[in-house]
């Protein structure tokens, strides 16, 4: 899995390339998370790419927002 993400005014692009599950889960967690970290960063992630999500890939999605949201950061999914 890859993900692209890039800057616009007033959010971040996401977009995954790739199966999403368990072999990505750690490269998804270091690339994302700190990202959200930052209070009020607003992420919109495109999943247009990963065709393959399977139940440990939404388990990463939940970790995700659950992550963005201690620290104010709103997080959308999309083409899921």
């Amino acid at each position: 899995m890859q993900i692209e993400v890039s800057r616009h005014s007033g959010y971040l692009l996401g977009r995954t390339t790739g199966p999403l599950d368990d072999s990505t889960r750690d490269a998804f967690r270091d690339q994302l998370h700190p990202l959200v970290a930052n209070s009020g960063t607003r992420l919109i992630l495109d999943l247009t790419g990963s065709q393959r999500v399977n139940s440990q890939g939404v388990g990463s999605l939940v970790a995700l927002v659950a992550h963005a949201k201690t620290h104010d950061s709103p997080v959308i999914l999309c083409n899921l």
